[in-house]
């Protein structure tokens, strides 16, 4: 017989929502946010990431994201799709 507590806190089971979509969703937002009519590009890139690259990150208000970081510094960004958000980087205007 299966426990209210492991009812309720699924121990059963290896899928749990808020982990497995939470996480992606949150280091996501550290990397671009599409939100308050505008879109800021690495607003809270983690040392742990300092290079990388996005392919293919649909933007509020119809665009899609890919971009490169090296070193924590923007290094090239496009946007395809209907978006007209200004775009932010480091606080200032950059597009």
């Amino acid at each position: 017989s299966t426990s209210r507590r492991q009812r309720q806190m699924c121990i059963r089971d290896r899928f749990q929502i808020d982990g497995n979509l939470g996480a992606p969703a949150g280091i996501l937002e550290m990397l671009v946010q599409s939100h308050r009519n505008r879109i800021e590009l690495l607003p809270a890139l983690p040392n742990a990431c300092a290079s990388g690259a996005l392919r293919g990150v649909c933007l509020r208000g119809g665009g899609e994201l890919d971009m490169e970081w090296k070193d924590g510094a923007l290094t090239w960004y496009q946007i395809r799709g209907d978006s007209r958000l200004p775009i932010y980087y480091r606080g200032e205007r950059f597009a």
